[in-house]
């Protein structure tokens, strides 16, 4: 993928450090079919040892760059810079790099969402987050799941807290501002996601026609009901 498509899409993981480390050696493990089980746990680990920081990230690159079929043990390690045996000294197998990667990638989101719901310009700033470049990311998690009753479990928990915190917010914000009756929070929350994530798929393949548009749009939208932050408008 080129390198300003893979930034538009990965968010920040291409950008990401890699790392070295040791450990003992186990089988290799590839995720392929994905006959997956629930994850375990060696040892516990510190998670902000730089190697593992560094394999979280490198296969976060591989998602972004190569798809979830690329996701094994040889080519995340030498993504990471590190011995294929390090990946098996920080997680018990592939099942858990993948979803230690997954949980981390949410964890973010989810903070950077109540952040953004608590500070000034909430509804700017969610249209932005949502704008934030991780939809590539997203969508090979997604691809994932369909073959991972455990990724997918996992996606569906994301999903429910998410969508949860973003329609309280947006209830909370445009009560008085919006009939509900014809508009409800939850339906504006999913319009909300299917335009940003149509945008995304758009960017990838070069087809988007009408971005400048939808962002000029979108902004005169926000500022019906929330005057934008000084200095800042839309994202698209």
């Amino acid at each position: 993928m080129h390198t300003s498509l893979r930034r538009t899409f990965c968010g920040n993981s291409a950008g990401r450090s890699r790392g070295a480390g040791e450990g003992a050696a186990v089988p290799h493990q590839k995720i392929g079919k994905f006959s997956l089980k629930a994850p375990t746990r060696r040892m516990a680990k510190k998670k902000e040892a730089p190697t593992r920081v560094a394999l979280l990230d490198a296969t976060e690159r591989v998602l972004c760059e190569n798809g979830y079929g690329a996701v094994a043990a040889r080519r995340v390690a030498a993504e990471a810079g590190v011995n294929q045996q390090i990946v098996y000294y920080y997680f018990a197998n592939m099942d858990d790099l993948v979803s230690a990667t997954f949980e981390r990638r949410v964890e973010e989101f989810l903070n950077r969402l109540e952040q953004v719901l608590g500070a000034e310009a909430p509804l700017h700033g969610l249209w932005e987050l949502l704008n934030d470049g991780s939809a590539r990311l997203f969508a090979e998690f997604i691809a994932m799941a369909n073959h991972s009753e455990v990724l997918r479990a996992q996606l569906k928990r994301y999903s429910d807290r998410s969508n949860h915190m973003q329609t309280a917010a947006l209830h909370r914000l445009l009560e008085g501002k919006i009939d509900f009756s014809f508009c409800p929070p939850d339906v504006i929350n999913y319009i909300l996601i299917s335009v940003t994530r149509t945008l995304a798929v758009e960017r990838e393949l070069g087809t988007v026609e009408v971005e400048d548009s939808l962002r000029t749009f979108a902004q005169r939208c926000l500022e019906l009901f929330e005057p934008a932050p000084r200095g800042r408008g839309v994202s698209g």
